[in-house]
């Protein structure tokens, strides 16, 4: 239920505050008062785009917020569930326009997108005039109203839908890849064959790239160790020493202790040549160059490195691509059987589909002559006596929603043929379809608020007076705020709020005033006789009130 709207520097609007209240809520006042600035401002801030300069002049931006209290049970309360929000039953919107245009939203004092804001709105008021369309005009709605009337749920065919959709997408995989495997089987089998055979290691690369290196070079460090071996040996280096330390002992008998050290030293040094040469050494009988290795490891990078080229990897992927190549084959090998088993699955998913799709069209079926029962029996009172009103259920391509189009078809003269309500029904017709029609469905979806803005434009009398006891009945169930010129309606308030224009200053505004009962009475006097209110149009109101009061 819609409980307050708040609107701030809007248009002809300074500052302005709406208190509703459950069931009729009717606004009166004179043409150009403003009335439409409100459903506007309302659409506004549920998310419709709404005109470019709404900020109302000399103000930086306009503003404007409702707040909503909803049952815990309500299918908007879902939407905005999974989008984070706490379900408190409070539910509080605000939308702001900057004076170049830019919008923000609020969901909560939480910061929304404008999508987000109309993917939950139209769930929370419904509006409905001579140029609606999104209701009766627009075809898709037919089989949701149908629906509801005769209480039917489609979530859980709708679920098994996507199911069949997401079986086919993976059908339509398993069969790609059973095709594909008829054009890469010789190719992906060649390649596997030639990686299995090279048997590669991890880091092999690494690893003879440092042994070629290694082998390239052996042979000038031989050299070059060679070269340093024959000056330790060939040369005698060691022969020279120790024939100085034979010399220094003769020396030393002679200068007693003092040569001592320099023995010593030499003696150090003599065994440390030795451990050196040993080295050296070692390391040159290590290195003994063989041209075969180094082919044997050229080659085998050439190979390596070849295939990786050729599968466009780097050479540590190999190994991976080894792998992908054994699953890719294996599933193969498979593929017919998964292709058997997957159209299995869709195939009994489809079949479950077409048993319930198909008591979901005859349920259709049958309870569509009900509608148009329920609808013809509002159309005369509503001044449509030679009117009918058909539902029409033909097949379509299966969809979530079962495989029915719903298409709702008027004759609005005796004789005449069926045809659809935006090519047969004038505007005025069309609101009072549109009426019949919420009288049938009220109390069997959602509760929400509903606009009706004029529907009684054009009537008056008894079709007026029909009107607005229709519009009281759906108010019994769901949330009316009516817009009306007609004395009829206004009566039946449950709250009657007076709509005004003023100039002060050079400056215009609008007001809102929610009617005390003798207020109440000189309004719909007024709405009865025009500018110059009569006694006898006073009386008339009282009647008209006290009808309603009884």
């Amino acid at each position: 239920m819609l409980k307050s709207l708040q609107i701030k520097n809007i248009l002809i609007i300074d500052q302005l505050e709406l208190n509703f209240e459950p069931g009729l809520n009717v606004l009166t006042g004179e043409t150009g008062a403003g009335k439409s600035i409100l459903l506007d401002s309302l659409g506004f801030v549920l998310g419709k785009r709404g005109q470019m300069n709404l900020v109302r002049s000399g103000a930086q931006q306009g503003e404007v917020n409702v707040e909503f209290y909803l049952e815990k049970s309500h299918r908007v309360w879902e939407i905005l569930k999974h989008a984070g929000f706490e379900i408190d039953g409070e539910l509080l919107i605000r939308r702001v326009v900057s004076n170049e245009g830019r919008k923000q939203a609020f969901v909560n004092d939480k910061r929304v997108t404008s999508d987000f804001l109309r993917s939950f709105s139209e769930g929370l008021i419904e509006f409905n005039g001579q140029n609606d369309d999104k209701g009766l005009l627009n075809r898709r709605n037919h089989r949701s109203y149908l629906d509801s009337f005769l209480g039917l749920e489609t979530i859980s065919l709708a679920k098994l839908w996507r199911s069949i959709t997401d079986k086919k997408s993976e059908l339509d995989k398993i069969r790609d890849n059973a095709l594909s495997s008829i054009v890469d089987r010789e190719f992906v089998q060649y390649s596997l064959k030639e990686l299995e055979d090279i048997a590669l290691i991890p880091h092999e690369e690494v690893h003879l790239d440092q042994r070629r290196k290694v082998l390239k070079e052996s042979e000038g460090i031989r050299e070059n160790l060679s070269k340093l071996l024959y000056n330790l040996i060939d040369e005698g280096a060691e022969k020279k020493i120790a024939n100085s330390i034979k010399a220094l002992h003769k020396l030393r008998e002679n200068l007693f202790s003092e040569l001592d050290l320099a023995v010593s030293a030499l003696e150090r040094s003599y065994n440390e040549l030795g451990e050196a040469t040993e080295i050296i050494q070692k390391l040159y009988d290590s290195l003994k160059f063989s041209l075969s290795e180094l082919e044997e490891t050229e080659d085998r990078l050439f190979l390596i490195r070849g295939l990786a080229r050729k599968h466009q990897v780097d050479v540590s992927s190999l190994i991976d691509l080894r792998e992908e190549f054994k699953v890719k084959i294996e599933s193969w090998a498979n593929s017919e059987d998964l292709v058997t088993s997957a159209e299995e699955k869709l195939n009994k998913l489809f079949d479950e589909y077409k048993r319930r799709a198909k008591i979901l069209s005859n349920k259709r079926i049958c309870g569509a002559r009900e509608l148009d029962k329920s609808v013809q029996k509002e159309l005369k009172p509503l001044n449509l006596e030679y009117a009918k009103f058909k539902t029409e259920v033909s097949s379509k391509s299966s969809g979530p929603e079962g495989n029915d189009n719903i298409s709702f078809t008027v004759s609005t003269n005796a004789g005449a043929i069926y045809g659809p309500l935006n090519q047969i029904a004038s505007g005025g017709e069309l609101s009072r379809f549109t009426l019949a029609l919420k009288v049938c469905l009220s109390g069997k979806k959602d509760k929400s608020s509903m606009v009706f803005d004029e529907i009684d434009s054009g009537v008056g009398g008894k079709t007026a007076d029909a009107i607005g006891r229709r519009l009281l009945e759906i108010s019994r169930n769901e949330q009316v705020l009516a817009v009306t010129h007609s004395p009829q309606v206004a009566a039946l308030a449950d709250l009657h709020v007076l709509v005004q224009k003023e100039v002060v200053d050079s400056k215009t505004f609008c007001s809102v005033a929610s009617l005390a009962p003798s207020n109440r009475v000189e309004e719909v006097a007024r709405m009865l006789s025009g500018s110059k209110l009569t006694d006898e149009a006073r009386e008339m109101a009282k009647v008209l009130i006290g009808d309603t009061l009884n």
